[in-house]
């Protein structure tokens, strides 16, 4: 598979219309931090997403989930009345979201 070489524009891009979250994976970064100071480490992103379009491995840290139970409805001592919520670091989605928009 060939995909287009990724610039740091495309990552700016991609970050502005993120939403600016507190939540965050395991690694603490959360999205308000990252557009805040995407300016700081623009040139490392984009070789990152392209080494690894290249080779077709993403880097492990990107894989790790933070798993956190989220309410849904009617008892909260009930168990069965969460649902698991996988908070990605906020790195992964720029990664996906590039990804997704070249396929």
């Amino acid at each position: 598979m060939f995909l287009d070489s990724v610039a740091p524009s495309d990552v700016l891009l991609t970050t502005h219309n993120f939403k600016q979250k507190l939540s965050h994976g395991f690694d603490g970064t959360f999205t308000k931090l990252l557009k805040e100071t995407i300016s700081n480490i623009l040139q490392t992103i984009p070789h990152v997403i392209n080494k690894s379009f290249v080779t077709g491995i993403a880097p492990q840290d990107l894989k790790i989930a933070k798993v956190v139970p989220i309410y849904k409805f009617p008892d909260k001592r009930l168990l069965q009345d969460y649902r698991p919520v996988s908070l990605l670091p906020a790195n992964s989605k720029i990664l996906e979201k590039i990804m997704y928009k070249a396929l």
